[in-house]
């Protein structure tokens, strides 16, 4: 709705799984040990292949195995099972994973390091990119009224991280989605919507918000 893209341009394209009528559970620790589902890696890639699908993205991480996080050797396990989906399917998989609550870095923000449980996930990884919201000291630098809804993603560990004014910022945008009653005040549910920030920084910006909704880059 908020890009003008009608159901007929994503028909056959987009496949979305909530994961309540059909789990994607890839492996398991029992007590013989951690054991990947092979049915459901071999279902995972018949079904990439057969819907010609490019992008397979699982949020959240931590809903797709039964094992214990902190385990260094299950984690490994299962980020090497998402490795043969993406090599076997020839797609790109993305994992959407938490960071630990209340910690961060020395600089006092996030880095990919500082994803929950074992690192045997980020080192199986072949990227790896991370979320920082906007500080309300960069929402003042910025001349913007409130840092709400604004938030940055850099890609790599701290010291490959680029600096606030070079990083690619991004912001939420609340969207009507009209499904209320005719006589309803406002309209409906609302969702958020990411749109690139126009460099609210100064930085100078790879591309704007008017040519992400018309396709240019």
């Amino acid at each position: 709705m908020h890009y003008g893209i009608k159901p007929a341009e994503i028909e056959g394209r987009l496949f979305l799984n909530s994961g309540r009528t059909t789990s994607i559970v890839i492996a398991s620790t029992t007590r013989e040990g951690t054991k990947v589902a092979e049915p459901v890696v071999e279902g995972l890639t018949r079904a990439i292949l057969d819907n010609r699908i490019d992008v397979l993205v699982i949020d959240p991480f931590v809903s797709s195995h039964r094992v214990t996080e902190n385990d260094n050797a299950a984690i490994d396990i299962v980020a090497k099972a998402w490795n043969r989906v993406a090599e076997e399917g020839r797609a790109a998989v993305e994992l959407i994973h938490h960071v630990r609550k209340g910690q961060s870095g020395s600089t006092g923000e996030y880095t990919v390091e500082d994803g929950r449980g074992a690192g045997a996930l980020l080192a199986a990884a072949r990227s790896a990119r991370v979320l920082n919201p906007m500080t309300k000291e960069q929402a003042d630098r910025a001349g913007l009224p409130t840092n709400r809804g604004y938030f940055r993603a850099d890609n790599g560990k701290a010291n490959l991280a680029p600096p606030p004014e070079r990083s690619e910022w991004f912001h939420l945008v609340p969207v009507e989605l009209g499904n209320g009653p005719a006589d309803s005040i406002d309209g409906g549910d609302h969702v958020a919507v990411v749109e690139r920030s126009p460099c609210p920084l100064g930085a100078r910006c790879r591309s704007s918000p008017e040519r992400i909704r018309t396709g240019r880059s």
